[in-house]
């Protein structure tokens, strides 16, 4: 069985710009979950959080991580690394790891807290979180942009 590389960390860390690269250079495939998520719900992430609520959003994304079968590929999910990780660990998956280029103080708490059994790496930790989670100043959306995902 081959395995995924699985990238988990909050909005604008830089997932999905990595994840291509990094598919790229390892001669493996690549899935951003992002993408998943808005073929299943027909709009954008922004688009679904603002019609159906934060909670709601979150099932959804839940449910598109826990239904995910692939092998040899990188896997770039959504901005929920709790809820990330929490998939990866219901798959019985047991030695993870959480690198991150940016991330923020509450991130890390959340992290912390819910899966203390989880090593962190980050290269950098930015100053807070907007009005809708994104990591201010982050990566912002480069990926979407260099890739055309958004």
């Amino acid at each position: 069985m081959k395995k995924n590389i699985v990238l988990i960390g909050m909005p604008g860390a830089g997932k999905s710009t990595v994840g291509v690269l990094l598919a790229k250079s390892l001669g493996m495939d690549f899935c951003d979950t992002d993408i998943l998520i808005q073929k299943q719900t027909g709009t954008t992430l922004q688009e679904t959080i603002n019609s159906k609520g934060l909670d709601e959003f979150l099932k959804i994304e839940n449910s598109v991580l826990a239904g995910i079968k692939l092998e040899n590929t990188v896997i770039a999910t959504g901005g929920s690394a709790v809820a990330a990780i929490t998939a990866v660990k219901k798959r019985g998956y047991k030695n993870i790891r959480l690198m991150c280029l940016v991330g923020v103080k509450e991130g890390i708490e959340a992290v912390e807290k819910a899966h203390p059994d989880v090593d962190i790496y980050i290269a950098a930790v930015d100053e807070k979180l907007n009005e809708v989670g994104y990591i201010l100043p982050g990566l912002g959306d480069a990926g979407d942009r260099i890739f055309g995902t958004k």
